[in-house]
């Protein structure tokens, strides 16, 4: 999209997001989920939640686009969804490939005792999704 183009909408005002939006569509990721039963066991402490969650969502976008994901939002960014296409490799490992060095940051700002229990909830995750839908959904 060039800087003096119009961006195609897709009804009811949704629009593709610009990867330069990112941090401002995870901090919209990280209020909405800051109350989340996972996010909460992951960072217990309020504050630190609310400092590394649109760390965290800004960083699954920039990975999610990488990966071919749409990501499409509001023009306030009130709302946000991420579409990645089927196939779309969710594993840890996989995960930090997609991220670049945004990743690297939020662990390093992550308190310790936080990681297992990230890491354990993505490894759980890929397993459950394998074992209930194997064929690319």
């Amino acid at each position: 999209m060039t800087p003096n183009s119009t961006p195609p909408t897709f009804g009811n005002g949704v629009l593709p997001l610009d990867l330069d939006q990112a941090q401002r569509a995870g901090s919209t990721l990280g209020r909405a989920f800051h109350t989340d039963p996972m996010q909460t066991a992951l960072f217990p402490d309020e504050a630190r939640r609310a400092f590394v969650l649109p760390l965290v969502f800004t960083a699954f976008i920039r990975g999610a686009a990488a990966s071919g994901s749409h990501i499409t939002t509001t023009p306030d960014h009130a709302a946000v969804a991420i579409w990645s296409p089927p196939g779309t490799d969710i594993r840890p490992l996989a995960i930090v490939r997609s991220y670049g060095l945004d990743l690297p940051r939020i662990v390093i700002r992550t308190p310790l005792s936080s990681l297992p229990v990230t890491f354990s909830f993505f490894s759980t995750l890929a397993r459950r999704r394998q074992a209930h839908v194997p064929e690319p959904h």
